[in-house]
This record gives C-alpha cells, sequence and structure tokens, in this order.
C-alpha cells in the first residue's frame, strides 16, 4: 500500500526532546480532521498527536516521528498501565500517539482505508521502533487513561482485524489478551488506590 504523509500541518505543541519509543497509543480525535488539526495548532490547547488518519487513510505528521525524532507529544495525559511486572505511567514520555478521524468511536465505525493505513504505519514504527513489535504495546487511550475517563478508541475499534492486520494474530489469542489486559489494568488501578 502506497501511503500518502501529510506534513505541511506541524503542531506547536510539543517538546522538542527526543524520547524513547515504548509504546504505541491510539486515540479517536472527536472531531473532523480539520477540527483536530485546528486543535493541534493551537498554542491554549495544549494538546498533540505524533499522527492522525483521515477517514481516506491519509496520514497527517503532527510531531517529528518518522524520519526525525520522536519529539514528546502531548496526547496521554496522566497515564499508566501495568506490564510485564511495572507500572508504567506518563506515556507522554515514552509513547507515539495516533489519532484516527473518528467523531466517536463508540458509536461510529472505522473505515477499511484507516485500518489499511494503520497496518502499513505500525510496520513503518515497527522498523523504527523494535519495542513496537510486540503487540501489547499497542494500548488506546481507554487502557491508560481510563481513570481520567478516556474511552477511545472506542467500542467500534476492531482490536482484532488490526492485531490480525499489522500482527499476524488471531482473533482468539487477541480477546484472550485483551481480557487478560482489562484484568490487569484493574488491578493497577487498585494499587494506585493505595
Amino acid at each position: 500500500m502506497s501511503l500518502v504523509i501529510h506534513r505541511e500541518y506541524l503542531s506547536i505543541n510539543y517538546d522538542a526532546e527526543v524520547i524513547p519509543v515504548e509504546f504505541l497509543i491510539l486515540h479517536y480525535t472527536a472531531s473532523s480532521l480539520f477540527g483536530a488539526l485546528q486543535v493541534f495548532q493551537n498554542p491554549s490547547s495544549k494538546a498533540s498527536s505524533h499522527l492522525i488518519i483521515d477517514e481516506n487513510g491519509e496520514i497527517y505528521e503532527l510531531v517529528p516521528c518518522l524520519n526525525a525524532g520522536p519529539f514528546r507529544a502531548w496526547h496521554a495525559g496522566d497515564s499508566y498501565y501495568p506490564l510485564d511486572e511495572k507500572a508504567w505511567r506518563g506515556f507522554n514520555h515514552f509513547s507515539i500517539g495516533i489519532e484516527l478521524v473518528n467523531k466517536n468511536g463508540n458509536l461510529f465505525p472505522y473505515t477499511k482505508a484507516q485500518y489499511r493505513a494503520l497496518a502499513a504505519l505500525c510496520q513503518i514504527l515497527q522498523k523504527k521502533y523494535k519495542a513496537l513489535l510486540d503487540f501489547k504495546r499497542v494500548l488506546g487511550h481507554e487502557q491508560i487513561a481510563k481513570h481520567r475517563g478516556k474511552v477511545d478508541p472506542g467500542l467500534y475499534f476492531d482490536w482484532s482485524l488490526f492485531f490480525k492486520m499489522s500482527y499476524e494474530l488471531d482473533r482468539k489469542d487477541s480477546i484472550s489478551y485483551f481480557s487478560r489486559s482489562y484484568l490487569s489494568q484493574k488491578l493497577c488501578a487498585s494499587f494506585l488506590e493505595r
């Protein structure tokens, strides 16, 4: 698949500090592409993401991560997740954020073009950032910031399709992983409440 990557809409909401990449975090924009670009170019929003995938599959790199950096985007906020007997905190410091254009991923499905672009983009990122070769390092904003009410990429994001396209993982394995994943999240939440 030939990817179209736009770089003319750089965000100013990021830290020009190179970060290690340990995770990939998926979000939905809760707006149109134009609305998301406006938010990420507005300094008062204090929000950004490395990449946006439009409904037609076109990709927008807003914070450098493909050819330079990666620099720290402001996409995760207060966040934590347990993995490999560690409670990871502050995902802006070690993750790449990808926004999928969707007004609400709990109400509206994602497009086939978005899944194809996401899978192709994931392959590029896996070559550059070896931690992303592990499918357990791809999470939704809902998994790392549910304590703040985050619910993206939402119910309509087809994790099993994404894992099949990006990691050749079958449906049974991805469902098994996510059932364990949410249990781990509850354990981490109870740990943080102590």
